[in-house]
């Protein structure tokens, strides 16, 4: 008889045990499971501890798993980690996540009428600031403001930074001083077939809870773009080389601006930012903004558009980046609270003048 012993953890601190026992006869290796559960890490312990003696012998330590052998049961035990979580688990993090969502609302001129339409932003600090896609916002402004996803009342917000290369933006609340944030992931390695979960507004399915995965890897090694680079005369070489990331160049290249009249705000983006190539979300309008976690809750992008099918997300080195700039360029006032002042590219507007028509405003080709 042959034993493993999977030990799984969970985002809600649960614990379990599960004995995998193959019998092997004649003809068929029979497998058995017996199953434990654990509501605490000192309590899986202690069960472990009278399983094996402390003569075990540890033959490899990583990250994702321990192989122990034990003289005393003689067997080897394999002990991992595995992140999947149940439906309640699932629904535990949404709960948690809800409070960091924003709905973004902005009102500006299509064919000569006044219109809304509406994004989605996430929470980065406990000062309001929201990070959002660029593309999402034109260039004229008559009405913006946003509103957290647990919550029925809009507040007013500016542009306080923008990096239109890039396509994120930076929002920030007024007078908001306890501003519940989400934290960006401090790695940039992402693994081929990884879940990734997001909460965006598509096509105005506000809060839509969605799931995906990862088809195509992220080694690390994330370089910041800072030349003046476009994708305009951008020319793809991933065909050529293998990448350890996808880049904006491998989706809007010289290739695909075939017809010189359009994807205008495509072809000035940088190609050399990273993104991450996702399949099995149904992103739609309304997701552009929307953060990409992991299981443990952290951003690990943000989702920006559609292509062939695969929905694409800024890298969260990016992102990190981004704030960093915007924190190095701030100043405080007197009393140590961050200035909302609006970016002077975007103006304001007279909506008085306007008639106002909800529903009409369209994102930018394949943008979401």
């Amino acid at each position: 008889m042959f034993e493993e012993f999977h030990t799984i953890w969970s985002g809600e601190e649960t614990y379990s045990l599960a004995r995998l026992c193959y019998y092997q006869d004649d003809e068929y290796l029979i497998g058995l499971v017996i199953g434990l559960r654990f509501n605490s890490k000192a309590k899986l312990d202690k069960h472990l501890n009278l399983e094996y003696s402390s003569s075990a012998i540890i033959l490899c330590l990583t990250s994702k798993c321990t192989l122990i052998f034990s003289p005393s049961l003689h067997q080897i035990v394999l002990l991992f980690m595995d992140t999947t979580l149940s439906v309640l688990e699932m629904q535990q993090l949404y709960n948690r996540s809800k409070p960091v969502i924003w709905v973004v609302r902005i009102k500006h001129m299509v064919e000569e009428e006044l219109v809304e339409t509406f994004g989605t932003a996430f929470s980065v600090s406990r000062d309001g600031l929201l990070l959002t896609t660029a593309h999402f916002f034109p260039k004229t402004l008559y009405g913006l403001d946003v509103r957290r996803l647990d919550e029925p009342n809009f507040q007013s917000a500016n542009v306080v930074y923008e990096k239109p290369k890039w396509d994120v933006l930076l929002l920030q609340v007024i007078d908001m001083n306890d501003c519940q944030y989400v934290g960006l992931n401090n790695s940039d390695s992402l693994s081929v077939g990884q879940t990734l979960l997001h909460i965006g507004h598509p096509n105005n399915f506000v809060g839509s809870f969605l799931t995906g995965k990862i088809a195509f890897e992220c080694k690390g090694n994330i370089e910041i773009p800072t030349t003046n680079l476009t994708c305009k005369s951008y020319t793809p070489t991933a065909l050529e080389t293998t990448p350890e990331y996808r880049i904006m160049g491998d989706i809007w290249n010289r290739h695909v601006f075939v017809d010189p009249r359009s994807f205008t705000y495509e072809k000035n983006l940088h190609p050399f930012v990273p993104v991450i190539q996702m399949y099995g979300f149904i992103c739609g309008e309304g997701c552009s903004g929307g953060p990409v976690f992991n299981f443990r809750g952290e951003v690990v992008g943000m989702v920006a558009m559609s292509a062939n099918g695969y929905e694409i997300a800024i890298h969260v080195a990016i992102l990190r980046e981004t704030v960093r700039l915007f924190k190095e360029q701030h100043s405080d006032d007197e009393d140590g609270k961050r200035k909302a002042i609006p970016d002077p590219k975007f103006q304001a507007g007279d909506s008085k003048k306007f008639k106002d028509r909800k529903g009409k405003g369209k994102g930018k080709g394949r943008l979401a």
